[in-house]
C-alpha cells in the first residue's frame, strides 16, 4: 500500500505496528512520524480521526483516545475500528462490559478473528476456562492460517494443566510459521510444568539464541527466571538473572534483579541497598506508568521474601509471600499460582500445613495437575494425619512424574512422601 500511495497515512501507521511487533523499533518509529506528518493532510475529518485513533493505541494520551472515540461514535457508530478499539480499552481496563463488547462486533461481523482471541482471555481472566477454550477454537477456525490462535489456544489448555493438548496446540503453530517464538517458549513452559526439564531448557537456549539483541530478550528471561524458581531449579533462575543484568547495565529496571541476586546470594546488606537505590530512581522519575513504579510494593516483598528464605526465616517468608498474594487479590486466578506455590512452601515450612494446604486446593482448582500444588496437598496432609487424602495427592502426583526428568527436585521430594507414607500406614 505505501508502495502505491506513499502518502497513504493509515498504511504507514498499519506497518509501523507491524515492525514494532517484530522489534524492529527503528523502523517502526520511521513509519510512526511518517504517518503522523501524513494524517495532518487528510481532509476528510472522519477519515482523519480514524487513523488517528488507531495511532492512539500506542501512545499514552488518553484523553485524545476518549474524544476520537466520541467523535467517532457520533459518525459512525458501527466502525469495526471504532468498536475494536473501544472493546480493546474495555479490555485493558478489566471492564465488566468487554464480551458485551466484543460479541457486538461479532454480530456485525461473524468472522472477526481478533474479537474471538479476547473473549478467550477474557473468559480465562474471570476464570471461566472452558469457555476461554470454546473461543480459542472458533479463532482458529475463522483463522487457519495464522500460528496465534493455536499458541492462544494452547495457552489457556497449559493454565489448565491439559499439557499434552498444549503442545499439540504450540507445535501445530509452529508448523504454520516457524519462527514464531512465542509459540515455542510456551512449548518449553508446557514440557518443564510435564517433568521434561531437559527437553523444555533445550528449547529455552534455542529461543534465547533467536531473540539475542531483540527487545524480546528480557521477557523469556523473566519467564524462564519465574519458571526456575517455582519449579526449584535456583541456580538457573539465577543464571537467568545474571544474563539480564549484564545485557542491560543502563535498565533501571533491572536494578531489581541485582537486588534480588544479591539476596539469593545471601547478601542481605546489599540486596536492600540496591532494593532502596531502585525505588529512589523511581520515584524521581515520576513516571507512574512504568511497570518498576506500578509493582513497587510488590518487588519489595518478593524481594523481603527471598531473603527470608535464604535464611531460613520461614514465618517472615510466609508472610512476605502472603502479602504478594495479597496484593494480587484482582489479578486472574492462574496468573497467581506460582506466587501460592512459593507462599505454600513457607507456610509448611513454618509448621502450618493446614494453611499450606488451602493454597494448594487454590492451585488445584484452576490446574489440577500442577506439580507443586500435588507436593503441598500431599505433604499437608501427611503433616495433619490423612493419610487416605495424602495418598490420593500421591498417586495423582507420581502419574505426572513417571515421565519427569529423574533429577528433577519434584522427583526426590516425591519419593521422600511415598516413604514416609509408608512408614505410617
Amino acid at each position: 500500500s505505501v508502495a502505491l500511495d506513499s502518502t497513504f497515512a493509515m498504511a504507514h501507521a498499519v506497518l509501523a505496528t507491524i515492525y514494532f511487533r517484530e522489534d524492529r523499533r527503528d523502523l517502526g518509529i520511521q513509519m510512526f512520524e511518517r504517518a503522523e506528518e501524513l494524517v495532518e493532510n487528510i481532509a476528510d475529518a472522519t477519515e482523519q480521526a480514524k487513523t488517528r485513533l488507531y495511532m492512539s493505541q500506542y501512545e499514552r494520551r488518553s484523553s485524545r483516545q476518549d474524544s476520537l472515540l466520541a467523535f467517532l461514535e457520533e459518525r459512525e457508530p458501527e466502525n469495526l475500528l471504532v468498536l475494536s478499539v473501544k472493546a480493546s480499552i474495555l479490555f485493558a481496563n478489566n471492564d465488566p462490559q468487554t464480551e458485551a463488547a466484543f460479541r457486538h462486533i461479532l454480530e456485525i461481523d461473524p468472522n472477526f478473528a481478533t474479537a474471538y482471541n479476547m473473549l478467550g482471555y477474557s473468559a480465562a481472566r474471570r476464570g471461566d476456562y472452558d469457555r476461554a477454550v470454546e473461543y480459542l477454537r472458533k479463532y482458529a477456525f475463522v483463522a487457519p492460517d495464522l500460528a496465534n490462535p493455536h499458541d492462544s489456544l494452547g495457552e489457556i489448555l497449559m493454565l489448565v494443566g491439559r499439557y499434552d493438548e498444549a503442545a499439540r496446540e504450540f507445535k501445530q503453530a509452529l508448523k504454520i510459521q516457524p519462527d514464531f517464538h512465542f509459540s515455542l517458549i510456551n512449548l518449553g513452559e508446557a514440557y518443564m510444568r510435564q517433568g521434561k526439564v531437559a527437553k523444555g531448557r533445550k528449547i529455552f537456549e534455542k529461543v534465547r539464541e533467536m531473540l539475542a539483541e531483540t527487545g524480546f530478550a528480557n521477557d523469556l528471561e523473566n519467564r524462564m527466571v519465574r519458571l526456575y524458581f517455582e519449579l526449584g531449579y535456583i541456580e538457573d533462575a539465577r543464571n537467568s538473572m545474571q544474563m539480564m543484568v549484564d545485557a542491560n547495565p543502563d535498565n533501571n529496571e533491572i536494578t531489581y534483579m541485582r537486588a534480588m541476586l544479591a539476596a539469593l546470594s545471601g547478601d542481605r546488606e546489599k540486596a536492600l541497598q540496591t532494593m532502596d537505590e531502585f525505588m529512589s530512581t523511581l520515584k524521581s522519575s515520576g513516571d507512574t506508568l512504568s511497570a518498576g513504579y506500578r509493582y513497587a510494593d510488590l518487588y519489595t516483598h518478593q524481594l523481603n521474601s527471598v531473603l527470608a528464605m535464604v535464611a531460613d526465616d520461614q514465618e517472615t517468608a510466609a508472610h512476605e509471600w502472603g502479602m504478594v498474594v495479597e496484593l494480587n487479590s484482582k489479578t486472574p486466578a492462574h496468573e497467581t499460582n506460582w506466587m501460592r506455590v512459593l507462599y505454600g512452601m513457607s507456610l509448611q515450612k513454618s509448621g502450618r500445613p493446614d494453611e499450606a494446604r488451602e493454597q494448594g486446593t487454590i492451585i488445584l482448582a484452576v490446574n489440577p495437575n500442577n506439580i507443586n500444588a500435588l507436593l503441598l496437598l500431599c505433604r499437608a496432609d501427611l503433616d495433619l494425619g490423612r493419610l487416605g487424602e495424602a495418598q490420593a495427592a500421591l498417586d495423582r502426583l507420581q502419574l505426572i512424574l513417571s515421565e519427569a526428568d529423574v533429577d528433577m527436585p519434584a522427583v526426590a521430594e516425591a519419593t521422600i512422601l511415598e516413604r514416609e507414607l509408608a512408614s505410617r500406614i
